[in-house]
């Protein structure tokens, strides 16, 4: 149809519907828009305004590629390849089509920020008199379905970089299976890609996990569309053995009422099973060693207990025998203190463990034991809560309180035979709170008095890096308290 004739009969449609030519065009469905000879705006339609976010004023009578500015700095950039094709339409007379082209464009002229856009144009030549006067530029938005192809391409490519991924899809009900060619590598199946039968892959599977497999589908066949299907199971092939595949997969429905299928990937996992199944060897080891050195370490205590106690009672025995009554004190202390050590590893054997010890119950123990070596005139009591501190703090606390007691029977009933000696621990916060009394006539030992037990407290003291406070008791007697950390 020549150009005069479509002038013609646009004439006549516009004159007979009193339509406007601008008006028709710009209301055609499709985004294009009407350039001269000189690349200059003659119309557009509302998809064209609304795709590039321009008002009619703004764009007719611009030039286009003033409008639209190139920004891309490529050797054959894409202001060249627009450019070129308005003018091969405008040489030829010939439509010329596009393939999809990256123009980056700002969304609207008061926005000077180009945006990524991806277009698909066709530019059709307009005639007159036989002459191309003008020409239609047809252009499509691709943005969208460039970015999620080149997402779809990505997927693609990693899927493919993974040799020990599979696809499938399976149908129960006719019992096929569309098998990659993956899949088919992975048991082993050449040949067995496509649409087949199920049997020679349920074949590859572990007698062991057959039944279990098989019954992972039966199970779910009815389930709704979107239920995941995952489940870990072995493979016996030929060549490479034993291997064990992760499947995870997803049923789908043509139809609402439509017979189940499961589509999904397999992943070769024998790797991971195998360093799974190492470190559970290593845990049992592990565990196995510990347990091991727990009774090795309980029975060392036990005879560190029991080596100390012979000590303890050689010293008593010595003790008993000595003719000189300052010798008897200084080995009946002596077998005192190694009974206090003794008593910490007898709790550490008892209770089985070997780094912390009960020292709510240790105490009491310990005082027990002491009172049986104190003249029957004086009693010892005790309070304490549970709490449980480091076996080293604790053989420190014991010396300390075996020290003090001592101390105290030794100097605070000089003038009398009776008394009562009392040890007191209690908790405040991250301090434990230990104090020994008694309600003799409140006198330590003499000024300037340096003997071994005041040596061994000093030590201990500096050791557990406590604060020690002496005074005068509110009943009379004298008062040792200790304030020790426990949070160490």
């Amino acid at each position: 149809m020549s150009g005069t004739r479509t002038d013609a009969m646009l004439d006549d449609w516009t004159m007979t519907l009193k339509i406007g030519a601008a008006d028709l065009l710009s209301s055609l469905p499709r985004s294009f828009a009407i350039i001269d000879l000189d690349m200059i705006f003659l119309e557009a339609s509302d998809g064209y305004l609304e795709l590039t976010g321009r008002t009619r004023e703004q764009l007719i009578g611009s030039h286009v590629f003033e409008r639209f500015p190139d920004v891309t700095s490529d050797a054959a950039s894409s202001g060249d390849i627009v450019r070129n094709s308005f003018r091969r339409v405008f040489e030829t007379g010939r439509p010329d089509k596009l393939d999809t082209y990256y123009y980056p464009i700002a969304p609207s002229p008061d926005d000077g920020a180009p945006q990524r856009r991806w277009w698909r144009a066709e530019n059709r030549p307009v005639f007159r008199n036989g002459r191309v006067v003008a020409l239609i530029h047809d252009v499509e938005d691709v943005t969208a379905d460039v970015i999620a192809q080149r997402e779809r391409d990505v997927r693609d490519r990693l899927i493919e970089s993974l040799s020990d991924v599979a696809t499938w899809q399976f149908h129960p009900q006719s019992q096929t299976v569309i098998a990659s060619a993956a899949l088919a590598e992975m048991c082993e199946l050449d040949g067995e890609t496509g649409d087949v039968l199920v049997a020679p892959y349920l074949d590859r599977v572990h007698p062991d996990d057959l039944e279990r497999v098989v019954s992972i589908f039966a199970a779910n066949a009815n389930a709704p569309a979107g239920t995941s299907v995952d489940f870990d199971f072995r493979v016996v092939t030929p060549q490479a053995g034993e291997r064990w595949f992760a499947c995870r997969s997803e049923l789908v429905r043509s139809e609402p009422n439509a017979p189940a299928a499961f589509i999904g990937l397999s992943i070769d996992i024998t790797e991971a099973k195998m360093r799974e199944v190492e470190l559970t060897r290593t845990i049992t080891e592990r565990d196995r060693l510990i347990e091991q050195k727990e009774v090795l370490l309980g029975e060392v205590n036990h005879r560190i207990k029991n080596s100390l106690q012979i000590v303890s009672s050689i010293l008593k025995l010595d003790a008993s025998h000595a003719h000189d009554e300052n010798m008897q004190g200084r080995l009946q202390a002596a077998a005192s203190r190694v009974q206090a050590v003794a008593s910490v590893h007898e709790l550490i054997y008892r209770a089985g463990q070997v780094d912390t010890v009960e020292f709510g119950e240790y105490l009491g123990d310990l005082c027990r034991a002491m009172e049986d070596s104190l003249p029957l005139e004086i009693a010892l009591i005790h309070e304490s809560v549970p709490l449980r501190v480091s076996t080293d703090r604790a053989i420190s606390l014991a010396l300390l309180v075996n020290e003090l007691v001592a101390n105290s029977a030794t100097h605070a009933f000089r003038d009398r035979k009776d008394g009562t000696i009392a040890v007191r621990a209690a908790v405040n916060e991250t301090r434990l709170e230990l104090s020994v009394s008694d309600n003799g006539d409140g006198r330590p030992e003499a000024p300037g008095h340096r003997g071994l037990g005041t040596r061994i407290i000093a030590a201990m003291v500096s050791q557990l890096e406590a604060e020690l406070r002496q005074f005068r008791g509110t009943q009379g007697g004298h008062v040792v308290h200790l304030s020790v950390p426990i949070d160490r």
